[in-house]
């Protein structure tokens, strides 16, 4: 990932288009992160959501939404700041709403207080689409903002 400053905010983004967990495995997490190259005062994130596939792309909410967690210190634990709570309520079997047209979707999480941090990342549960035997989601991008 890089990070440009724009109009006096942070903003980063995952580099070269949609990324994929997609490995044939099934999995019971995904992640997608951004480190920084010095710390930084981080107040809302934008994840981007990629493609639905018919086998998965999405992160299943029926147990929770996708969760954004930071790191304040390097190689440090990761800790929750907060949730994509606009995430829609999907399965781990039905994308609704999403389709293919859908990437590019925004939903962001405006923290309660900013922190400053080394290191962002949106975790969720990887959906199987109808193919039990594995599970992955997309992500087109990530913005990080201090305010």
């Amino acid at each position: 990932a890089h990070v440009d400053r724009r109009a006096g905010e942070w903003g980063s983004i995952i580099d070269g288009g949609e990324v994929l967990t997609c490995n044939n495995t099934k999995q019971d997490q995904d992640w997608y992160a951004v480190t920084l190259a010095k710390p930084a005062i981080v107040g809302r994130v934008v994840f981007i959501h990629g493609w639905a596939f018919p086998t998965g792309g999405w992160f299943d909410t029926s147990e929770g939404k996708p969760q954004v967690q930071v790191q304040t210190e390097k190689d440090g634990p990761w800790t929750t700041v907060g949730e994509l709570e606009s995430y829609p309520k999907t399965t781990a079997t039905d994308p609704k709403p999403f389709h293919a047209g859908s990437s590019g979707t925004r939903y962001t999480c405006t923290l309660d207080k900013p922190v400053t941090a080394l290191a962002v990342r949106v975790i969720g549960k990887p959906a199987c689409g109808n193919d039990p035997k594995q599970s992955f989601s997309s992500c087109m991008g990530m913005e990080i903002y201090e305010r």
